[in-house]
């Protein structure tokens, strides 16, 4: 937890969005640590950035450079617990590590499970709004 406390205030029409870390609704259905997800969630941030930015191989998979020091700070765990995480990620199919030409850290290539349903978006009920649930998914 951060040292600085800050008072939690509702959320109102103009109230600025969090930073945040996108958390793919499959990761619910797997039977993977809190940890791992977390960890997973960190990962998929920054692969969306390497994707940005253009960080991909040959074959034009993205990749992210991710020491396990940097993940310990980013899910504020130990080492034993985020090589745990790291590895019950490899063994559901959901990441590879490589070793990177330039670098000593590994290359880490995520992987995600194809939404199989077939989604349509929801109009908006406010158009001022962005509506960003789908039918057929459960809202708040």
């Amino acid at each position: 937890m951060s040292d600085i406390q800050q008072t939690p205030v509702y959320i109102r029409r103009d109230t600025q969005r969090p930073q945040y870390i996108p958390f793919p609704n499959f990761l619910m259905d797997l039977p993977l640590s809190l940890t791992a997800k977390l960890l997973y969630a960190q990962m998929l941030s920054r692969a969306l950035l390497s994707q940005k930015n253009g960080w991909m191989d040959k074959e034009g998979r993205v990749y992210i450079l991710f020491p396990e020091s940097e993940m310990c700070k980013a899910v504020h765990k130990g080492l034993t617990t985020v090589k745990t995480a790291l590895r019950d990620l490899e063994k559901a199919g959901l990441l590879e590590k490589a070793p990177h030409p330039h670098s000593s850290v590994n290359r880490i290539y995520l992987k995600i499970i194809p939404d199989t349903k077939t989604r349509k978006k929801k109009r908006a009920v406010n158009p001022g709004i962005r509506d960003y649930s789908y039918e057929g998914e459960d809202s708040l």
